[in-house]
């Protein structure tokens, strides 16, 4: 037997050469599948995880150009076909297919669906909150954390782990020395235009000092405007809290700037120390402390006659009225740079063509072709779908340079929240700069639907991610409001999506009505006096 598989072993390869060769060339063709297929998978994990991180406030890219198919946005019932889905990039845009659905669609799917899992995951007991702290945050809990936790289920303050916020603000202090924190805040407390609040063993919480630049004029100014309103949310917590001294900036703007890779005007900030002012608004490029605030806030909602439901609403434009304020204007400064002059510079633009989506007609497979984008003249776009303009005088420059800039755009009359004018716009555009959005609580707390420029960019106020800003912590994009980019250039696209083409078809008002509706229940249920005092307490 040993001889006669000797003998067909060595007649194989006598008579039938190829074969060894054969198979070396189909291991060779096998080696590069396996590559092919392992490198393919590990580029869609990464976009999976681009995608994941993002999805919660991703933004229409401005750039409309094939990409490659990634992981599903939608959920998993859509009938869009797996070669047509949408790419999310690193920074959170998402990147249109032409062959899929609207990106909008995608990302309201996305957005409603971790809204649902925010919801679900929230902490029922201290236990959970326990542990969903030290696995958020890689430490204990702080000292009173029981007691925080038992006031925040009384006034039941809904997802109560959702503070992340207020672990990134206070965090880099706790790295330096408890002595040279003393201090920096003695000298923080000399700073112009600040007051600072103590609460001792024998005191409950009180003014105890102030530096003010004008001090005879304080009062008349306002300048202390939020005090009272402070210790207005602390007076429910005052016999569970500790002993504290705090310094507040008088100003809506942030002032520790933080941000070191900044050039010119911000090079100043890589030497200057880091200080614990509250203020009460904050960017990524600064490193205050930001507090609830009344500034903005109502517990009132609009009247019927002011508010009227979705379907009585006339005007689909959308609406923006403000002034120019942000930023010193004059020979030296770039204010045409500043967010709301390219607002303005960019609602009046009428010259050239806008390269938007165009709500897709049904296929014969059941799904949106959403396309490449369609060149339309913006003299046909922005008279249909904006009513964005500065209103009363310029500001933030002297009387010659004023009436300079008062040439540069149109100036309409000045608009307030109750006139019913402003009730007949279903859009509303909240174009905030470094300052506390003083009507943003009245915008959810109404009837409307309400786009937000970028909050990577702009800077937040206290919204019960906790865009941008706080209550925000629990606001979703998407579901309760719709993110934009800060150079407006998926702005166009968001309008025509929901209202409709020119002639208004293929619109989703229904998803706007749901939108704006998600909005006012939010505000009235995340946003309330309660979450104020239960986030300071925290």
């Amino acid at each position: 037997m040993g001889s006669a598989s000797s003998h067909l072993r060595g007649s194989s390869r006598t008579r039938f050469p190829f074969i060894k060769g054969f198979r070396r060339r189909l291991i060779d063709v096998c080696s590069v599948l396996a590559i092919y297929y392992l490198v393919k998978l590990i580029y869609h994990g990464l976009i999976s995880i681009g995608a994941s991180r993002s999805s919660g406030g991703g933004s229409v890219s401005s750039d409309k150009s094939t990409f490659p198919a990634c992981e599903r946005v939608g959920r998993a019932d859509d009938e869009t076909p797996i070669s047509a889905n949408h790419v999310y990039s690193p920074s959170g845009l998402l990147h249109t297919n032409p062959d899929g659905i609207h990106p909008i669609l995608a990302l309201i799917r996305s957005a409603e669906d971790e809204w649902d899992r925010k919801l679900d995951r929230a902490s029922r007991t201290l236990e959970d909150a326990v542990k969903e702290y030290k696995r958020r945050y890689r430490r204990d809990p702080p000292v009173g954390f029981d007691d925080w936790w038992d006031f925040a289920q009384e006034m039941e303050s809904q997802l109560p782990d959702e503070y992340d916020t207020i672990h990134r603000e206070l965090e880099p202090f706790w790295g330096m020395d408890p002595n040279d924190l003393v201090e920096i805040q003695a000298a923080l407390e000399t700073k112009i235009d600040a007051f600072t609040i103590l609460k001792n063993a024998t005191h409950d919480t009180h003014l105890i000092t102030t530096a003010f630049s004008d001090p005879e004029k304080w009062e008349q100014n306002d300048l202390l405007r939020g005090l009272n309103e402070i210790i207005s949310l602390l007076d429910p917590i005052e016999p569970a809290l500790q002993p504290f001294r705090a310094v507040f900036s008088t100003y809506p703007e942030p002032t520790m700037l933080s941000d070191y890779h900044v050039k010119n005007a911000f090079l100043d900030a890589a030497s200057a120390k880091k200080s614990p002012l509250f203020s009460y608004s904050t960017t990524s490029l600064y490193h205050d402390i930001q507090p609830p605030s009344f500034f903005g806030w109502t517990a009132d909602e609009p009247s019927a006659e002011v508010d009227p439901e979705w379907e009585n609403k006339t005007d689909e434009r959308l609406l923006w009225r403000g002034n120019n304020v942000g930023m010193v204007h004059s020979d030296a400064t770039r204010w045409r740079h500043a967010h709301r002059s390219r607002l303005v510079s960019w609602a009046e633009d009428i010259n050239g063509t806008a390269n938007v989506l165009i709500p897709g007609h049904v296929e014969d497979e059941g799904w949106q072709r959403v396309g490449g984008g369609t060149l339309v003249k913006k003299a046909l776009l922005a008279p249909a779908l904006l009513d964005v303009a500065f209103a009363g005088k310029p500001n933030g420059c002297n009387v010659q340079y004023c009436r300079h800039i008062e040439t540069q755009y149109e100036w309409r009359k000045e608009r307030q929240p109750h006139e019913k004018e402003i009730g007949r716009h279903k859009f509303i555009l909240d174009a905030s700069l470094l300052y506390i959005a003083i009507r943003r609580k009245l915008i959810t707390a109404s009837n409307r639907w309400m786009e937000k420029g970028h909050r990577q960019t702009s800077s937040g106020s206290w919204l019960p991610t906790r865009l941008y800003s706080r209550p925000q912590h629990t606001q979703n994009a998407w579901v309760h409001y719709v993110p934009i980019q800060v150079d407006y250039s998926d702005l166009y696209d968001a309008l025509l999506f929901f209202r409709g083409d020119l002639y208004g078809e293929d619109e989703h008002d229904s998803l706007a009505k749901r939108m704006a509706y998600a909005g006012k229940e939010w505000s009235k249920t995340f946003w309330r006096e309660e979450d104020m005092t239960v986030y300071f307490f925290r």
